[in-house]
């Protein structure tokens, strides 16, 4: 694993965790696990400055111990609909709805998908038509960091992003600290999303008609 290729994984973190944050979410549950999938430690709601300034470390400390890194965002605006295990068909038809899709390894790809209004049935409904893994608990691996499963070894696959629906906008005013606790572009570090990125979310009428188009496909 080159110094090169972590570097774009701490990028791939921070871009993971600022689309994320753009939708409002304020804090991360933090899971580490090893080879066998056992939980190795845990952190409960870790805001979104903290974990970015953490990343460096916990990327080094994760591939170090053969150890996963995995997230949970919490008290997002939005309902997050996270869709796994998707074949690469399906994944084509999801792209234009997703805000995030991300490769976990050579075969698995995984599709996260914000509604401005929803419920559980709905979200149940479109992991169905996508074929989906109706067991998606909403925690996802970090973007840059390695998948640490026996069955990969020795090759095991680096987490990366494929894609992401984000368009900057412009901030109106003076920098301001964010309110996630974490420093702006005015202090030297990477900008937060709240300030820079603009993620797409569907309507509740969007993701039904996303279900059904999946439904029709999938069945031909």
């Amino acid at each position: 694993m080159s110094e090169e290729k972590h570097g774009r994984g701490v990028e791939q973190a921070w871009q993971m965790l600022d689309l994320f944050a753009s939708l409002d979410v304020g804090a991360f549950d933090l899971t580490t696990t090893d080879l066998a999938g056992c939980k190795c430690g845990f952190l409960r709601a870790m805001s979104l400055g903290r974990l970015r300034q953490w990343i460096p470390h916990l990327l080094d400390a994760a591939i170090q111990h053969q150890h996963n890194l995995i997230v949970r965002p919490k008290h997002g605006a939005v309902e997050l609909v996270q869709l796994d295990d998707l074949s690469g068909a399906m994944l084509e038809r999801l792209r234009a709805a997703a805000f995030l899709i991300l490769a976990t390894s050579v075969e698995n790809h995984q599709a996260w998908i914000a509604v401005t209004e929803g419920g559980a049935g709905l979200a149940r409904q479109l992991r169905q038509a996508s074929g989906a893994d109706p067991s998606a608990s909403g925690a996802s691996r970090v973007a840059g960091s390695v998948n640490f499963k026996r069955k990969y070894a020795p090759d095991f696959p680096w987490v990366r992003i494929l894609a992401s629906n984000a368009a900057p906008h412009r901030n109106r005013g003076r920098p301001r600290s964010s309110r996630f606790g974490g420093r702006t572009a005015s202090d030297g570090a990477p900008p937060l999303a709240p300030q820079g990125v603009r993620t797409a979310c569907k309507t509740m009428a969007q993701l039904r008609a996303l279900s059904a188009k999946c439904t029709l496909r999938a069945g031909q």
